[in-house]
C-alpha cells in the first residue's frame, strides 16, 4: 500500500503524485493507493477537500492518466471508502506485469521550467532504498532484480494457466512425471543412506577385531555415505586407487578426512569386502584423542566415521557428552564434503555425474549448543537436542566447484542444528565456515 495525504488529482503535483504512485505499484505486482492518510503520521486527514471525492477521482479520469503516462496501459479500480464523515478514494492497481512499465511522457514542474514532476523513460517503483522508508522513486540497479523476478514470475503464472487451460490432460501427465522423479530421487537418497548402514558394521566389525571398545570413551559420532550416480564401473580395490586417492586429498586440515597412513600399523589401510578401508585411533594417553574409520570402493562409493571432538577433548571434561559446537561440526561437515568431491572428481574425470550424500549424527539427546571451541561464532545458551540421532539428505553435481557447497552444507547442517530448539543460523553462517575451510591448510 501507499498512503498519500490529500492531494488534488487535476493539478500537475497531484497527476504526478497519482501516476507515479500507480507505476510504482504496478512494478511491485499491485497494491493499493489510498489518499487521505499521512504517510509520515498514518492518522486520517480531517482536513475536508475543496473538490468532489467522487468526480476528481473518478476512475475514468485516472484511467486516463495512467493512459497518458503509462508505456504500457493496465486497469485500476477505485473504491470509496466511508470514514466517519469522510470518504476516502482508494485506488486498486492490478498484478500481473511481465515488464517493467515506464513513464511515456514528461510532466513540466509549472514553478520549475527545468524540473520534471514524471520523467519520460523514468521507471518508478516502491524501495526502500531511497530514504529507508518505504517510498515511490525511481528504480536504480539495486531495484532491477527485483522489478525483473516479478516480471519472470508472472510470466511463468501465465505459461502455466495456458497450460493447465489448453492441454488438461497434461497435468496428469505431469502429475505422473513429478511422482517417478521423485520415487527416483528418493530411491537415490535411500542408497547414499544404505551406506552409512553398511559402514557402521565394518565401523564396529573393526573395533571388534582391534579390541579398543574397552579403551574408547562413550562417544557421539558424525558419518558421511557418499555414493556415485551413475556409478564407476566396476574395478578391484587397486593400489592405483589408493594412491589416487591419497594424491587427489586436498588436506584442508592437520587431520584430514580420509586420512591415508602407508607406514603406520595398525592404521595402514586395508582391503575387506571389495573396498579399502581404515580404522585410525591416537593412543588414549594422547590429549584430545581422536577416531576415524573410512571405507572407499571404486565404484565410487565413500565413507567415513568420525567421533566428535566434543567428547574426545580430554582438557574439557564439561564437554563429553554434554556440548556440541555448531560451527566446528559445520567446518568437518564442509571438510567431508569437498575431500569426497576431490575423490568424486578424480574418479570421475571430465563424465559428469551426481554424488548422492547422506549425512548421520548421533548421541546428541541432552545436548546443549555451546562455542566451546569456536569462539568466534557466539550461541545463546539453552538450546538442548532431545532427540538423539537424525539423517540428512542432497544431491549435488560433481562439477561444483568447491566454494559452492555452501547450499548443501546448509541444507546437511541446517537440519542437525534445527534439533536443537530450532536453530538456523543464516546462510552467511554457512558461507562463512566454508570459507574459513578451504583457506585453511595443514
Amino acid at each position: 500500500m501507499e498512503l498519500k495525504g490529500w492531494f488534488d488529482p487535476k493539478q500537475p503535483e497531484g497527476v504526478a503524485k497519482l501516476v507515479r504512485g500507480c507505476l510504482a505499484l504496478r512494478n511491485n505486482d499491485g497494491g493499493f493507493l489510498i489518499v487521505g492518510i499521512d504517510d509520515k503520521t498514518l492518522q486520517i486527514s480531517t482536513a475536508s477537500p475543496d473538490w468532489i471525492v467522487h468526480t476528481d477521482f473518478h476512475p475514468d479520469h485516472v484511467q486516463s492518466l495512467i493512459a497518458k503516462y503509462a508505456s504500457r496501459a493496465f486497469e485500476i479500480f477505485v473504491h470509496y471508502v466511508l470514514v466517519g464523515n469522510l470518504t476516502l478514494p482508494v485506488i486498486e492497481v492490478e498484478s500481473g506485469a511481465r515488464t517493467p512499465v515506464a513513464a511515456k511522457a514528461d510532466l513540466p514542474d509549472p514553478k520549475h521550467a527545468s524540473r520534471m514532476l514524471i520523467r519520460k523513460d523514468a521507471v518508478y517503483v516502491r524501495t526502500l532504498l531511497s530514504n529507508n522508508r518505504v517510498s515511490t522513486s525511481e528504480a536504480t540497479f539495486k531495484d532491477w532484480e527485483r522489478v525483473c523476478d516479478l516480471c519472470f514470475n508472472n510470466r511463468e503464472a501465465d505459461i502455466g494457466a495456458f497450460v493447465r487451460r489448453h492441454v488438461p490432460a497434461l497435468e496428469s501427465l505431469l502429475g505422473k512425471v513429478t511422482t517417478a522423479v521423485e520415487r527416483a530421487e528418493s530411491e537415490r537418497r535411500d542408497a547414499a543412506t544404505l551406506i552409512l548402514d553398511t559402514g557402521k558394521r565394518h565401523f564396529e566389525e573393526a573395533v571388534g577385531v582391534r579390541k579398543l571398545q574397552p579403551t574408547l570413551p562413550e562417544h557421539g559420532s558424525w558419518e558421511l555415505g557418499i555414493c556415485l550416480d551413475p556409478a564407476i564401473a566396476d574395478n578391484a580395490p587397486t593400489e592405483h586407487l589408493l594412491e589416487l586417492l591419497a594424491r587427489s586429498n586436498p588436506r584442508y586440515t592437520g587431520w584430514p578426512c580420509w586420512s591415508v597412513f602407508r607406514n603406520n600399523e595398525p592404521h595402514r589401510p586395508y582391503v575387506l569386502d571389495g573396498a579399502w578401508q581404515a580404522l585410525i585411533s591416537s593412543d588414549p594417553g594422547i590429549l584430545d584423542r581422536a577416531l576415524d574409520f573410512w571405507r572407499i570402493e571404486p565404484r565410487g562409493t565413500f565413507y567415513l566415521y568420525r567421533a566428535f571432538e566434543d567428547d574426545f577433548a580430554t582438557s574439557r571434561p564439561d564437554v563429553h557428552l554434554a556440548q556440541l559446537d555448531p560451527a566446528l561440526r559445520t567446518f568437518r561437515l564442509a571438510e567431508g564434503l569437498a575431500v569426497a568431491l576431490a575423490f568424486a572428481q578424480a574418479l570421475a574425470g571430465s563424465s559428469e555425474r551426481k554424488m548422492l550424500i547422506a549425512s548421520r549424527w548421533s548421541r546428541l539427546a541432552g545436548r546443549e549448543l555451546t562455542s566451546w571451541a569456536s569462539r568466534e561464532y557466539r550461541v545463546y545458551p539453552g538450546r538442548r537436542s532431545r532427540q538423539d540421532a537424525i539423517t540428512a539428505t542432497t544431491v549435488i553435481p560433481t562439477s561444483i566447484a568447491p566454494d559452492g557447497l555452501a547450499e548443501a552444507l546448509a541444507q546437511l547442517g541446517g537440519q542437525l542444528l534445527a534439533l536443537f530448539d530450532g536453530y538456523q543460523p543464516g546462510h552467511e553462517f554457512y558461507e562463512d565456515v566454508l570459507r574459513r575451510m578451504l583457506t585453511r591448510r595443514s
